[in-house]
C-alpha cells in the first residue's frame, strides 16, 4: 500500500493519521486511523481502522444532518475549511 500524505499526532508518536488507497481496492482513495503496536512499533491491526473517503465524507455529512456535531466543532471545522480554501 503506498501512503500518499501523513499526520503524525504530536502528543503521541504511536498514533497517525495516513491518507492511502484502499487495501482492498487500489482504485479508491481511503483514510487510516493509524495505531502502532508500543512494543513491537510495527502497524497494530487490531487498533487501527481504514475507511474509504467517499464513506468519511458521508459519516460527516449525516453527523451534521443529525445534529451529532456541537456548534464549537462546526465552528472549528468551517474556520479550516474557509483558511485552506
Amino acid at each position: 500500500m503506498k501512503v500518499n500524505d501523513q499526520f503524525i499526532n504530536p502528543n503521541n508518536a504511536e498514533h497517525s493519521f495516513e491518507w492511502v488507497n484502499l487495501n482492498w481496492d487500489s482504485t479508491t482513495f481511503s483514510i487510516r486511523n493509524r495505531y502502532d503496536n508500543i512494543l513491537t512499533g510495527k502497524f497494530n491491526h487490531i487498533s487501527s481502522s481504514e475507511i474509504s473517503w467517499d464513506n468519511f465524507r458521508s459519516m460527516i455529512e449525516k453527523s451534521i444532518e443529525r445534529k451529532h456535531v456541537i456548534t464549537q466543532d462546526t465552528s472549528v471545522i468551517l474556520k479550516k475549511i474557509a483558511d485552506n480554501i
